[in-house]
């Protein structure tokens, strides 16, 4: 969802915003509970590309090389120039304009989030029965309010 739009990007998924629930929260994509585990800050003006950004990013999460992530490439995945274009392109009258909103989509086990601020978060998936590193075990509660 770009400025109260909806935006076909390809390879969108959800229209969430994983920043404001919180590491941990259930998500779309079938109430996965999912964790972030690398934020990355990408500068347009400074940068290489978004997409190298994003690449850079999961590699991290997955602490690896980026050269390490091959299949599947990127693109079959995403289109990093059509974010770039919804959030910085051009209105109909060509004036230039500033999206706001978030892209998510799945990368083999990540969930990676693309915000019009530029944040690149990725989050893993927390399967059931794994603790939280956010919360110490006098903080883990079951669903009935016990320990």
């Amino acid at each position: 969802m770009i400025d109260g739009r909806t935006v076909a990007v390809p390879g969108m998924t959800g229209t969430g915003d994983p920043a404001a629930t919180g590491d941990g929260d259930s998500l779309p994509d079938g109430g996965a509970r999912w964790r972030q585990v690398v934020e990355r800050r990408h500068e347009p003006e400074r940068d290489d590309g978004l997409t190298t950004a994003i690449v850079s990013a999961i590699a991290d999460a997955g602490n690896v090389s980026p050269s390490s992530l091959k299949s599947p490439p990127l693109y079959e995945v995403v289109d990093a120039a059509e974010i770039e274009q919804a959030f910085l392109g051009l209105n109909a009258g060509e004036s230039a304009r500033r999206g706001t909103g978030s892209v998510e989509f799945r990368y083999t086990e990540y969930l990676v989030e693309v915000g019009s601020d530029w944040w690149i978060r990725v989050y893993e998936r927390i399967e059931a029965g794994d603790p939280d590193p956010n919360t110490s075990p006098a903080e883990e509660v079951d669903d009935a309010g016990g320990l």
